[in-house]
């Protein structure tokens, strides 16, 4: 199955995803949230995006959630450290299948030979000798991969957030030009909350200071990070881009959210369907008829079983949505192929140095490797 999706989204180009979600029993999730350290927000519509922003920020488009709680400040250098203390990095039931910046997957030995500090032990990539510096237990935690944020959010029995999620509890649309010159991207990261410029609902430093991780994938196995870091431009705070999961860079922290578990699965389910119907449109002129409508009718089943709360076939008509995507991206990767290898066929006819063309040719081949991941 992740083999599809990966396929799928080889060629299909990802941005933000019109979300319909629709699920009962959200009090459950209501009691579960610690009040002192987040937020409640209560579900129904909101507007995502803005017609008047940024180029990413549009269109401005309507969402529906259920009832969530959010961290009301990201997660802590303190706060992480009680998690590998308590033997994070050593029990495996709190980590995800680790793919590396390959697409391969890696054993779990192997990933945590990789998520180290500078000292060569288990702990984020900005700490030394498996604590953080001196007097920044309330600096957010930095230099972490999606998969370690994972980890965090199981052993603390919540998750990572969806944009539809993260963004709700942000802003309102439109609010940007007021929160983004009053958060830290000053070059330098500061406790939490130490930027005293709120969002809405009371939820601190969602621009700046540290880069959030979400669950949502992109294309090439990349996840959703958010807000930007306290060295980015301001305008990272609207701009929903992607990491590879396994990237460690300074500015990547992350917060937690407590949300019905059918909130978390739809995200794969809607980012699917949002790729099929952008790669129709923009290669409507290589795309067959019959693929056309295969893919049609998989994107209709599967957004009306989102309607319902049955999660094996939600599973099923992503399944069957996968499928089809994917033999559209093998036979238009397939084309890619056969056009490169034409175009190097040209170019050996007019080449006096074989060899040069015979490195250029692997050249490409590799490339195309690379983007079938």
């Amino acid at each position: 199955m992740q083999r599809m999706l990966r396929q799928s989204q080889n060629l299909l180009g990802i941005g933000f995803i019109l979300a319909l979600i629709i699920v009962d029993g959200f009090i459950l999730v209501e009691e579960k949230g610690d009040p002192d350290s987040m937020v409640w927000l209560d579900g129904g519509s909101f507007t995502m995006g803005s017609d008047h922003g940024l180029p990413d920020e549009a269109p401005a488009r309507p969402v529906s959630v259920s009832g969530f709680w959010i961290d009301k400040y990201e997660v802590t250098n303190e706060q992480y450290q009680s998690f590998i203390n308590a033997g994070g990095y050593k029990k495996r039931e709190y980590w995800d299948i680790i793919l590396n910046e390959d697409g391969n997957t890696i054993s779990w030995e192997q990933g945590m030979s990789i998520f180290v500090d500078k000292s060569g032990l288990n702990g984020p990539s900005t700490w030394t000798n498996g604590t953080y510096e001196v007097n920044k237990k309330d600096f957010p935690v930095l230099g972490i991969s999606w998969y370690e944020a994972r980890a965090y959010a199981k052993w603390a029995g919540k998750s990572l957030p969806t944009i539809y999620h993260w963004y709700k509890a942000a802003m309102f649309w439109g609010e940007s030009g007021a929160i983004s010159p009053r958060s830290n991207f000053s070059g330098s990261p500061s406790e939490v909350g130490k930027f005293s410029i709120f969002s809405s609902y009371g939820c601190y430093d969602m621009a700046g200071n540290a880069r959030e991780w979400g669950t949502n994938p992109h294309k090439n196995g990349n996840r959703s990070v958010m807000g930007g870091g306290y060295d980015d431009d301001t305008y990272y705070f609207t701009d929903n881009f992607s990491q590879h999961p396994i990237n460690r860079y300074k500015t990547n922290g992350f917060r937690c959210v407590i949300i019905p578990e059918n909130e978390t699965n739809l995200a794969s389910a809607d980012t699917l369907i949002h790729s099929c119907k952008k790669t129709l449109e923009e290669s409507a002129d290589k795309v067959e008829e019959n693929e056309k409508t295969q893919i049609e009718e998989a994107i209709t089943s599967l957004e009306e079983a989102m309607k319902g709360e049955d999660k094996q076939e939600i599973e099923d008509k992503t399944k069957a949505l996968a499928e089809a995507s994917s033999s559209l991206a093998q036979r238009l990767y397939a084309e890619q192929q056969q056009n490169a290898s034409t175009d190097q066929g040209g170019q050996e006819s007019e080449s006096a140095d074989d060899s040069a063309v015979d490195a250029d040719f692997e050249e490409v081949k590799e490339e195309a490797k690379e983007q079938e991941k």
